[in-house]
C-alpha cells in the first residue's frame, strides 16, 4: 500500500514541480478522491513551499462553493496578516468582488484565487496549489459548468502565474466535458485506489526482498485480512502464521496478539471453536504485555463467543464483562452495547436472571444516552422477556 501512495505521490509532485501544465484533472472514482487529499497534505505536511488550499465539501451548488472558496481565502488572509504584524496594514483586503453573490460564480472564484496569489511574498517561487476536490457531487452539471469556466480549455488563463489547479473528474463519466483533455496545459491523471489495485500493490511490497521487513510484514497482515474478508481461509491462515512467527522474533507483543487472534478467528469461522480457544487463549498473554484497548476489546469478545459456544458460561459471562469496560476506552458505544447483551445471554444460561437483568438495563442505558433508538428497542424486548412480559410491550421510553 505505501509503494501504491508513494508511486502516486510521485505523480502529483511531478505536476507540482514542472512549468508546462496548469492544471491536473483528477479521475477517481466515488470515494477513491479522498486519497488525493490525503497524498497533498502529505505533500504540504512534508515541508513544501508552497500554499494550498483543498476543498473537500460537497458540492451543491455553484454559488455556495463560491463563497465555499471565498470564506477560505478571508481565512488565509487573517492568518497572512497575523504573520506579518505590524505590516499587516500594506496588505490589501479580500476583493468585494469575490464576496458578492450577484456576481458570476467563476468570477468570484477567480477574484478569491488572484487575491491568495497575491498575498504570497514576493520572489520567494512559492506557487499556490488549489484542488477543487469534492468528496461528494450532488450537482454534476454546476460543477461541470464552474470548473470548465476555471480552466478554460480554449486557452491559457493569463490568470495561472504561480498557481496549480487540481480539479476532480469522475472515472468512467465527464463533468468537465471530452475537450479538457486535450488542452496543451491540462494533465489527466487516473487515481486508482481500487480493491484490486491495493492487492496487488501489497502483494508486491510482500514479497519485496528490499523493502524493510516491517513494511513487508505490514502488507502480509493487510493481505491476510483481505483474503478472510473474501472467505480465502487457507490463504489467510498461512499468513497469519508466518506474521506470528515473524513477531515472536522480534517480540511484537501486540502484533503476536492480533495474529493469534487472526488464527483463531480463521477456526471460529469454520466452526473448529476448539481450536479457535486454543489460539484465542493464546493471545492473551501478549495482549496483556502490549496492553492495545483495541486488541484487548478484540480478543476478550472474540473469546466470549467461543465461550458461549462451547457452553462455558462463567467464562463467557468474564470475558463480555472484560469487553463491555473496553467498549467505551476505545470509542464504541455499540461495542458495549453487543457486550453486556452477550453477557446477559451467558447470565441466563447460568441462570443467573438477576445479573441478567442488570446488563441489559445498563445496555439500555447505554443505547438511550448514545442515542441508539433501535438498540435500545431491541433490549427492550429482551428485557419484557426476561421480566415475563409480552414482547411486544416496548418502553414508552424507547428513543427519549
Amino acid at each position: 500500500m505505501q509503494a501504491l501512495l508513494q508511486a502516486q505521490r510521485n505523480t502529483f509532485m511531478t505536476f507540482l514541480e514542472q512549468r508546462d501544465k496548469g492544471v491536473l484533472v483528477v479521475q477517481a472514482e466515488g470515494e477513491q478522491i479522498g486519497y488525493a487529499l490525503q497524498i497533498l497534505k502529505s505533500i504540504e505536511d512534508s515541508g513544501s513551499p508552497d500554499v494550498f488550499l483543498s476543498f473537500a465539501h460537497e458540492f451543491s451548488s455553484p454559488s455556495g462553493f463560491a463563497s465555499l472558496v471565498a470564506e477560505r481565502v478571508k481565512a488565509s488572509e487573517l492568518a497572512a496578516r497575523e504573520q506579518v504584524g505590524e505590516r499587516s496594514s500594506a496588505l490589501p483586503p479580500l476583493p468585494a468582488l469575490a464576496m458578492g453573490e450577484s456576481c458570476e460564480v467563476d468570477v468570484r472564484v477567480r477574484a478569491a484565487l488572484e487575491y491568495a496569489r497575491s498575498i504570497l511574498p514576493p520572489n520567494t517561487g512559492q506557487r499556490l496549489v488549489c484542488a477543487f476536490l469534492p468528496m461528494v457531487i450532488s450537482d454534476a452539471a454546476g460543477y461541470g459548468r464552474l470548473m470548465r469556466k476555471l480552466i478554460e480549455p480554449e486557452g491559457m488563463p493569463p490568470w495561472y502565474h504561480r498557481m496549480r489547479i487540481i480539479v476532480r473528474e469522475e472515472a468512467d463519466s465527464s463533468l468537465l466535458g471530452t475537450d479538457v483533455a486535450g488542452a496543451p496545459f491540462v494533465a489527466v491523471h487516473r487515481l486508482d485506489f481500487s480493491p484490486e489495485i491495493i492487492a496487488a500493490s501489497l502483494e508486491q511490497t510482500a514479497k519485496d526482498p528490499n523493502a524493510n521487513e516491517e513494511e513487508r510484514a505490514r502488507s502480509l497482515l493487510q493481505l491476510a485480512y483481505l483474503d478472510y474478508a473474501h472467505g480465502r481461509d487457507q490463504q489467510a491462515l498461512e499468513k497469519f502464521t508466518g506474521l506470528l512467527t515473524y513477531y515472536e522474533e522480534t517480540k511484537n507483543a501486540v502484533m503476536q496478539a492480533i495474529a493469534l487472534t487472526g488464527i483463531g478467528s480463521v477456526h471460529e469461522r469454520a466452526d473448529d471453536l476448539a481450536h479457535a480457544w486454543e489460539w484465542y487463549c493464546r493471545a492473551i498473554r501478549p495482549a496483556s504485555e502490549g496492553k492495545s484497548p483495541m486488541v484487548l476489546f478484540t480478543l476478550a469478545r472474540d473469546l466470549g463467543q467461543v465461550a458461549l459456544g462451547l457452553q462455558r458460561y462463567e467464562e463467557a459471562e468474564s470475558f463480555f464483562h472484560s469487553a463491555q469496560l473496553l467498549g467505551l476506552q476505545v470509542y464504541d458505544p455499540e461495542s458495549k452495547i453487543a457486550a453486556l447483551e452477550s453477557k446477559s445471554l451467558a447470565q441466563i444460561h447460568l441462570t443467573a436472571h438477576d445479573r441478567a437483568r442488570e446488563s441489559l438495563n445498563e445496555a439500555l442505558e447505554t443505547a438511550r444516552e448514545f442515542g441508539k433508538q433501535d438498540a435500545a428497542q431491541r433490549i427492550q424486548v429482551k428485557l419484557n422477556e426476561l421480566n415475563g412480559s409480552s414482547a411486544t410491550e416496548v418502553s414508552t421510553h424507547v428513543g427519549k
